[in-house]
């Protein structure tokens, strides 16, 4: 599964829409169109962090291996100290 995939597959799960995730993360439009089309192959990082920070996901889950099979059904979210710390460390904050 490719990472326009995986975005599109926890923005449905979320039940928002591309213009919802646009205006809670800063991101353009035709960056998410771009990248959830496969156009786009390669993200930048600190719009992954965004993605994950706005969704509570590890960014292991944007992993080309993670999720590629069905035993990684469900996506499990960080919570408390222990999303604090991987978000701070690997994300930068503007």
């Amino acid at each position: 599964m490719h990472i326009g995939d995986k975005i599109y597959k926890l923005r449905r799960l979320n039940n928002e829409t591309m213009n919802d995730l646009v205006k809670q993360t800063g991101l353009s439009q035709s960056w998410l169109s771009d990248i959830e089309s496969g156009k786009k192959q390669r993200a930048d990082f600190n719009k992954i962090c965004a993605i994950a920070k706005h969704y509570e996901v590890s960014l292991e889950y944007f992993q080309d291996d993670y999720l590629d099979s069905d035993e990684h059904e469900d996506i499990i979210p960080l919570t408390g100290e222990t999303r604090v710390k991987s978000m701070k460390s690997l994300c930068l904050t503007g």
